[in-house]
């Protein structure tokens, strides 16, 4: 696999768990709110060609339901986006491999890869 496909790879499972813990902070959450809060608070900018094909690999995997409803001002239908008890599963074990992995990075002598020495 080349580095590219692979960083995209890597891109999109930080997304995913992006946005299980947005999820997870609320009741529900519509697809334009969790692409604005992406960037706020984790610095990631996604349109719509990356989030929704995400959301539905979450909806597939059963991590997150949703359903059709009209916006608070009873206007525009919208899709709500709710984490599930897998989800919050799911997110809670990923989180603790990212701490554990973290940790014991921190612990490990930093070792310069880069093929240009």
């Amino acid at each position: 696999m080349d580095s590219k496909r692979r960083n995209v790879r890597i891109q999109q499972a930080f997304i995913d768990v992006a946005l299980l813990i947005l999820l997870n902070e609320s009741k529900q959450k519509y697809g334009l709110q969790m692409s604005k809060m992406l960037d706020t608070r984790f610095g990631i900018s996604v349109g719509e060609c990356t989030l929704y094909p995400r959301l539905d690999r979450l909806l597939k995997e059963k991590l997150v339901t949703c359903r059709w409803a009209a916006d608070s001002q009873g206007g525009q239908l919208r899709k709500y986006y709710r984490i599930t008890k897998d989800g919050v599963a799911a997110m809670n074990a990923v989180l603790e491999q990212m701490r554990t992995f973290i940790a014991r990075r921190e612990k490990s002598p930093v070792v310069d890869l880069r093929a240009d020495q």
